[in-house]
C-alpha cells in the first residue's frame, strides 16, 4: 500500500497537452512488447498528438485514457466508436499499453473499468477488442475483466517474419431491460437440399438453362482429328421440369453412356 510519501496511481481521460508524454510512452511499450506497435513506427497521430486529443474531445467519436504515476504516465488505453449512428453502440478498444515496470498493479483492469464507464455514459453495448492468441497476459487481464471470445482471425498479426492469430473479443454492456439482439441468420443447408452447389454457368429457372460460349437451342459442330466431322449435333435442353430440380439438370444432360441419350451420341459418332 502506498503511504503518504508515494503519489498515487492514477486514471484519468488524456489532455491535448499529454500528446508528447503521450508518444514517449508509447514508443517506451513497443519496446517492451511484441504484441502493440512495431518499435520506431509510431502511431498515426503522431505528427499531431495534442490535435488528434483535442478532436477525441470535441467529436465525442472517443477516448484516450492515461495512467499516471505521479507525472508520469505509464500506461494508456485508446477506445473509438464507429461514426455511423447505428453502429457507435459497439466501442472498439485500438490500444491498451502498460510500462513493464507498473504490470500486475492492476492498472489494466482500471483502464478497462474507466473505459466501460465513458461508453456506458454514452449508450453504448459493448466493448470490442482484438488480442493475439499468443498473448497470454492480456488474455487473462481482459477475461478478468469480463471480456469473451467471440471468434478467432487467421494470420492478422506479424511478429517479424512470424504471422499470428488473433481473438476478437467482446464484453455486452446491454443492461437486462434492453431489446434483445436478433437471432444471427440461419445458414445451415436444409436436408432436402445437396451439399454440392451446381456451378455458376449453371441457372435454374422454368425457361432457360445456359452455358458459355453456347447459347440454348444452338447447334455445335462435331470436330475429330481436327477436321470437321460428318455430323452435327445441338445441345440437348432440358425442359423446365427439370431444370427446376437443378441437380437433375445435370444428371439428364450428363447420361451414361448406356442410357438413351448416351446411345444417341455413340450413333450421331459412328
Amino acid at each position: 500500500m502506498p503511504d503518504q510519501h508515494t503519489p498515487a496511481i492514477t486514471v484519468r481521460s488524456a489532455a491535448p497537452g499529454d500528446g508528447a508524454a503521450l508518444l514517449r510512452v508509447s514508443a517506451a511499450i513497443d519496446r517492451e512488447t511484441d504484441f502493440l506497435g512495431t518499435p520506431g513506427e509510431g502511431p498515426p497521430w503522431a505528427n499531431a498528438p495534442d490535435a488528434y486529443l483535442q478532436s477525441l474531445a470535441e467529436s465525442g467519436d472517443g477516448v484516450f485514457l492515461v495512467a499516471t504515476d505521479g507525472a508520469a504516465i505509464v500506461g494508456y488505453l485508446g477506445a473509438t466508436a464507429p461514426r455511423a449512428q447505428s453502429a457507435r453502440g459497439a466501442i472498439y478498444l485500438f490500444a491498451v499499453g502498460l510500462r513493464a515496470s507498473h504490470r500486475g498493479r492492476r492498472l489494466g483492469a482500471r483502464l478497462i473499468d474507466a473505459v466501460e464507464d465513458w461508453a456506458r455514459a454514452r449508450g453504448a453495448w459493448r466493448l470490442e477488442l482484438r488480442v493475439v492468441v499468443d498473448n497470454r497476459r492480456a488474455l487473462a487481464l481482459y477475461r478478468a475483466c469480463g471480456f469473451e471470445i467471440e471468434g478467432r482471425m487467421t494470420a492478422t498479426f506479424a511478429i517479424g517474419e512470424v504471422r499470428h492469430d488473433t481473438y476478437w473479443m467482446v464484453k455486452r454492456l446491454a443492461a437486462d431491460d434492453e431489446p434483445a439482439s436478433a437471432a444471427p441468420f440461419d445458414l445451415t443447408l436444409s436436408p432436402r437440399s445437396s451439399s454440392r452447389l451446381p456451378p455458376p454457368w449453371r441457372t435454374a429457372s422454368a425457361t432457360s438453362w445456359s452455358r458459355p460460349m453456347a447459347s440454348s437451342g444452338s447447334s455445335r459442330t462435331a470436330r475429330s482429328g481436327g477436321r470437321r466431322g460428318r455430323a452435327s449435333r445441338t445441345m440437348p435442353r432440358p425442359s423446365s421440369a427439370c431444370c427446376a430440380r437443378g441437380g437433375a439438370a445435370a444428371s439428364a444432360v450428363r447420361s451414361p453412356a448406356g442410357s438413351r441419350t448416351g446411345q444417341r451420341r455413340k450413333a450421331s459418332r459412328a
